[in-house]
């Protein structure tokens, strides 16, 4: 499993998957180094070197993410499958 290391979903998951012994890659944000364009490049990041087979985007409104929408649209660039979870 790979993550982003943001509150909610990622941490949820990420303890989730280390309980059932599962293997996690975190990938936080370096926000001080790169402002703004922190999460994005996290994001690309974790699609680049982590290689996802599928993407699980877990947010109760897309439209207002900012972050979670990032990511589904850098998956789909890529073709990785997106499964959203409201």
């Amino acid at each position: 499993m790979i993550q982003g290391m943001c509150r909610g979903a990622d941490l949820i998951g990420k303890n989730a998957a280390l309980k059932h012994g599962l293997s996690v890659e975190d990938y936080p944000a370096k926000w001080e180094k790169h402002g703004d364009a922190a999460g994005p490049i996290r994001n690309a990041q974790m699609l680049k070197e982590g290689k996802p087979d599928i993407v699980y985007a877990f947010h109760s409104n897309i439209s207002l993410s900012k972050g979670t929408k990032n990511m589904i649209k850098q998956a789909k660039e890529k073709r990785i499958p997106v499964i959203i979870i409201e």
